[in-house]
């Protein structure tokens, strides 16, 4: 086990790496390589501790999101008598072409896909209000307790759902339970909690010029599980169906759980914010945006930017199985899985180019790489609304694949804006309106869906790519205030319980990591 090295009281406070607090204030946070002189952070000895937290977090939760929803597909299917695919059936009763010409079967193809959805948008509302009712309670006060603890508890609330998911899958318990595991595994926090701890771990122990490469790694070990299951579950469950799979994802969520508990250190000093831990995460993140008119125009336009983009990506998601198994496409469980991978590898292509080459080598800001993102997402709406053949769904993955590059460039330049003891606030607010638009965009796109499944399948993402480009002009507005109104000529003020030391003048982010 890795233990965290000494306090920074005792660096150098003339190296210029930590010369932070008195640094340039006109610093370009893209440019900017120095580190915090906090007090309160304890730098650990290894560059790369998160990282495996969310690989582990992410083919856990993928595994069994995967089989989830193939799984609800044919309970529900069950119910009339129908094989909709699982375990050995390679095609789905949607797609035979005598069901297609009788009235009868075509009805009942309808009710299983509108029962099947309706059953996923259930979990998904119940997890999203449970999570968004503990996620700024979490986030926030790993500003005053640390950042481990609430690393912590998403790893035991995903225990317990891959377990409760085995049980149920076993045993063909009523639908119901998944609704029931989904709210009590929700109390760990969820995706969002582990996220908003991941990123503030990292805005704890990185520069502001490094942030955003960091955040775009994290991201990545996402697309490598998703990939990587993507591949094996459409194998996986035709050839060993539904509980093999599960248990392997329950096993992934005790090795994250033990992983956190024994090699990730704690890198964030516990204080007293003087205020009753109920009362203390609101006064926080109202503090973050009372601090700078700048600092909150910019935060307004973003975090819309970011929810709305949430809703548009969660929405089609969540409707993506589904669409792609019923008429024209007809896929099965493999192909669905090869579809999914092509996306993803997609995403990662994307996010290479875009950083590498775009960022490092050509200089495009933090903020056009978001604009580039939000444009392509947008395009692969369209492509993916119109497409009548299985090619044009492979066409979105090529259309699409700078997609990706919004959401972890969303948080890493806000993280840069924000100041460095508020870093839990931020990604609190980050994670709840994630949330919010998770929740919003599979229950309006879901509704959507079955209301006009039976005359255009698409029309979903096309009313996605409409939304979506609201989202691309608000950012387009935040990239014009840098011009026009930038943070770099205003200082801001540290907040009051930041450490002694601290400049009551230091700007933006002058005194991140």
């Amino acid at each position: 086990m890795d233990e965290p090295s000494t306090n920074v009281r005792g660096v150098d406070e003339n190296d210029p790496l930590l010369r932070n607090h008195h640094g340039d204030k006109t610093a370009n946070p893209d440019t900017d390589d120095t580190l915090g002189l906090d007090p309160n952070i304890v730098l650990p000895k290894r560059r790369w501790i998160v990282e495996p937290i969310v690989l582990f977090f992410c083919v856990s939760i993928l595994s069994q999101s995967t089989v989830l929803s193939q799984y609800v597909y044919y309970r529900v299917g069950l119910q009339y008598n129908v094989s909709t695919g699982g375990n050995g059936s390679s095609r789905a009763f949607v797609c035979d072409p005598k069901s297609l010409l009788n009235s009868t079967e075509h009805q009942i193809t309808s009710r299983i896909q509108n029962e099947a959805s309706s059953w996923t948008l259930y979990r998904s509302i119940v997890q999203s209000v449970v999570a968004l009712l503990v996620l700024p309670l979490y986030a926030s006060t790993s500003d005053y307790l640390g950042r481990k603890p609430f690393l912590l508890l998403p790893t035991i609330g995903m225990m317990l759902d891959s377990a409760g998911l085995l049980v149920i899958v076993l045993f063909d318990l009523p639908l119901v339970g998944f609704v029931i595991l989904g709210a009590v595994s929700s109390l760990g926090g969820g995706f969002g909690t582990l996220f908003a701890s991941v990123f503030s771990y990292l805005a704890d122990t990185t520069s502001r010029k490094w942030r955003p490469i960091r955040v775009a790694l994290v991201e990545a070990m996402f697309g490598v599980a998703g990939t990587v299951m993507e591949l094996l579950m459409g194998w996986w469950i035709k050839m060993m169906g539904y509980s093999i799979p599960l248990m392997f994802s329950a096993s992934i969520a005790v090795v994250n759980f033990f992983y956190v508990v024994v090699l990730v250190p704690e890198v964030r000093l516990k204080r007293s914010a003087g205020g009753s831990l109920v009362s203390l995460p609101f006064t926080n993140i109202a503090s973050l945006f009372t601090s700078s008119a700048r600092l909150s125009v910019r935060l307004g336009l973003l975090l819309a930017s970011l929810c709305i983009f949430c809703a548009c990506f969660m929405g089609s998601s969540t409707l993506g199985s589904l669409y792609q198994m019923n008429y024209p496409f007809c896929l099965d469980s493999v192909f669905i899985g090869y579809l999914s991978a092509a996306k993803i590898v997609g995403f990662q292509i994307g996010a290479t180019i875009g950083l590498v080459i775009f960022r490092k080598y050509l200089g495009v800001p933090t903020i056009g790489l978001i604009v580039m993102g939000l444009l392509s997402s947008t395009l692969g709406y369209l492509v993916t609304g119109l497409a009548q053949s299985v090619t044009m769904l492979f066409v979105t993955a090529v259309v699409s694949m700078f997609s990706m590059l919004a959401i972890p460039l969303f948080r890493a330049y806000m993280s840069q804006l924000s100041p460095a003891d508020k870093q839990g606030a931020l990604f609190s607010c980050v994670g709840v309106l994630e949330l919010v638009g998770n929740l919003v965009g599979a229950t309006a796109f879901t509704l959507l869906y079955k209301a006009t499944l039976d005359w255009m399948p698409g029309f979903v993402y096309m009313v996605a790519a409409g939304v979506s480009t609201v989202a691309l002009l608000l950012t387009s507005v935040a990239m014009g205030l840098d011009r026009c109104w930038p943070m770099n000529s205003c200082s801001l003020a540290v907040s009051r319980d930041a450490d002694e030391g601290s400049s009551t003048d230091a700007p933006v982010g002058s005194i991140n990591r």
